[in-house]
């Protein structure tokens, strides 16, 4: 029976050999620090040489434990990881070689290494044969007067020369690359605050640009929003968000023109590590935020790739105009009351039109268009189709948009129930900006009306970290609440609050909070405040009624009812929340009246269905199966 060749233990590609059994990475000799997770993706890779290896296989085999998010996040270092340390560059690639939206491909040349070598070469090889005049190769290479003593010496040798090296090189400080970074709001030096949208959005610009580094960590805008107007010493904000440099600068308007100053500071001892000036006519500022975010680039990371560089720099439109009104745009939207929102899409729609080309005017409308629905201000049916065609016009324009996928993943999960759909341009998003706190806080919203718990917890908590301010903490106290930790979501919810007591979707879900904790009385006072803060917003209204109707007073409940009935004739009201408040009267037949009605009007909160606490009451009846399973819904 012929004998199976045994199976490589390592193998050569270029100047490297890789262990398969320990996963060590050596070149030419030297070993390679290689964490274990990128070594484990490394051998995989390599293992299937020539092949496209997808990302989720990738994830079942390093992260099968893991979320969503952590495996995202650990990917992207393993391939990060893995190309510094082969000198690789993806936007020409020797060795890894990047498939959109698939996977990793890897093109070098691989050969197996003899297993009883084991990648290494045992130097007693060396030695003449005294018996044989048949010298192998490797001991041709060796003069026959050169016996193995002087081998010997010249191998001790060479180990104490590395060894020398090592502790010189460990024995003096050497400079740690920046790996963080905060970009603090650019003063507005102006007397008229009308500017403040320009040095806002110029932050703003600044932030997205530097998230597009490799390895490194940029604080979002609203983590940094807190030190606007503030006298700032650069070591306490390094202390107080965790990064290794901040970037401040001022902002000068002078009649048509304008004037950036930025420095970037070291947070360790406050010491200068490069700044500059920009100045530029009002009307060509549309790449003034690119060419800062160049300059720190090349300054900060001075080896990328030229395409790295490109894309960093690259203007998103030539019209100062658009960049303009884009900016005011953005400045609206984060306000996320119904006024900004508004107001904001008038601006985007006003940049699109300046500059039809210009595909972060397109984000900024599917955006605006899926946050009036989700806050309830306008019926789904006229955003939804709004919102996606903006979100598809911005990736015909620029398919690398982070902005544009997650609004996409917004409709296809909350107006489509396209579910699978939706995760994967939520993915996509944070795939292309591992920073885009947007989409993480998106990906938990997604992940309510699933039972996958922990991935809903984890995305949340990883936009509260990019972001602490109350919308997040906020929305991290909501997400406790949907996964059912009602004492968490009280305890993360009131905290919120100590910090901005008037942000009032936090009184709204610790109200609802407080009901599924049987606590009539503490969710009318919170919900009582959150009508006060929103100038009557539904949600709140609908929260009084489900009070009422918890403790016990059912005439109260249906009188709140029957207001938000003849508030539907004129404005939006969502079916769905009028079904909660009939669920909690014990209703049932309203209530089902009220859901086949948010069916039809494809209702925003519907896709939560499954799992929303409120609809507790209703899930045994076979007609909340039978709407489950038109949804498309697991049962």
């Amino acid at each position: 029976m012929p004998v199976q060749p045994a199976s490589p233990t390592a193998v050569r590609f270029a100047d490297f050999v890789l262990d398969l059994r320990t996963g060590e990475l050596r070149r030419d000799g030297t070993l390679l620090k290689l964490q274990p997770q990128p070594s484990k993706v490394l051998t995989i890779l390599i293992s299937r040489a020539g092949e496209v290896v997808t990302r989720h296989e990738l994830a079942q085999q390093v992260w099968s434990s893991e979320t969503f998010v952590d495996f995202e996040q650990g990917l992207n270092f393993a391939v990060r990881q893995i190309r510094t340390v082969l000198g690789d560059d993806a936007g020409h690639p020797r060795f890894l070689e990047t498939v959109p939206k698939r996977g990793y491909r890897f093109i070098e040349s691989v050969l197996p290494l003899d297993p009883g070598l084991g990648g290494e070469i045992d130097l007693t090889r060396l030695k003449p044969d005294t018996e044989s005049s048949d010298i192998g190769p490797l001991t041709s290479l060796v003069p026959r007067k050169v016996g193995l003593t002087r081998i010997k010496i010249f191998v001790l040798a060479f180990i104490v020369t590395v060894l020398a090296g090592t502790m010189i090189y460990f024995a003096f400080p050497r400079e740690k690359a920046i790996d963080s970074i905060a970009v603090l709001p650019l003063v507005n030096a102006a007397v008229d605050s009308n500017f403040d949208y320009l040095s806002e959005g110029i932050t703003d610009g600044l932030i997205d640009g530097l998230s597009q580094l490799p390895n490194l960590t940029v604080k979002s805008e609203r983590s940094v929003a807190r030190y606007k107007g503030r006298d700032i010493d650069p070591r306490v904000v390094g202390r107080e968000l965790g990064v290794r440099a901040v970037l401040v600068g001022k902002l000068v308007p002078h009649g048509d023109s304008i004037s950036i100053s930025v420095e970037l500071v070291d947070t360790r001892d406050d010491n200068h590590i490069w700044g500059d000036e920009y100045n530029r006519k009002t009307a060509d500022i549309a790449g003034l935020q690119e060419m800062i975010s160049k300059d720190i680039a090349e300054r900060i990371r001075p080896k990328l790739s030229g395409e790295q560089k490109a894309y960093i720099a690259k203007p998103q439109t030539q019209s100062g105009e658009a960049y303009a009104l884009y900016l005011k745009g953005r400045f609206y939207w984060k306000k996320r009351t119904e006024e900004g929102l508004r107001e904001g899409l008038a601006y985007f729609e006003q940049a699109r039109q300046k500059d039809p080309n210009y595909a972060l005017a397109y984000a900024g409308l599917a955006d605006s268009y899926n946050m009036l629905g989700i806050w309830q201000f306008v019926a789904p049916r006229e955003v939804a189709p709004k919102a996606k065609a903006a979100a598809l016009k911005a990736l015909e324009l620029d398919p690398l948009l982070p902005e544009a996928h997650a609004s996409l993943g917004m409709v296809k999960t909350l107006y489509e129930w396209d579910f699978a759909g939706g995760e994967d341009e939520i993915k996509e998003a944070l795939r292309l900006n591992p920073s885009y706190e947007t989409a993480y806080r998106w990906y938990a919203t997604i992940l309510d009306g699933t039972e996958r718990h922990d991935e809903v917890i984890a995305s949340m908590r990883h936009a509260v970290e990019l972001d602490p301010s109350s919308f997040n903490n906020a929305g991290l106290g909501f997400e406790l609440y949907m996964v059912r930790k009602y004492d968490d979501a009280v305890a993360q919810l009131q905290q919120t609050l100590a910090t901005d007591p008037n942000y009032f979707p936090t009184h709204h879900w610790l109200s609802m909070t407080y009901i599924e904790k049987s606590m009539p009385n503490d969710a009318f006072q919170e919900a009582r405040k959150a009508a006060d803060l929103s100038n009557g917003s539904t949600l709140s209204i609908s929260d009084l009624a489900r009070s009422y109707a918890v403790s016990g007073n059912a005439k109260d409940a249906r009188k709140i009812l029957q207001t938000l009935q003849v508030a539907s004739k004129s404005r939006y009201v969502s079916s769905f929340e009028i079904a909660t408040v009939f669920a909690s009267l014990n209703e049932s037949d309203l209530a089902f009246n009220s859901l086949q009605k948010a069916y039809e009007n494809r209702d925003y909160n519907l896709f939560r269905l499954r799992t929303d606490p409120r609809l507790d009451r209703l899930r045994s009846d076979p007609r909340f199966v039978d709407l489950l399973r038109r949804m498309g819904l697991p049962q």
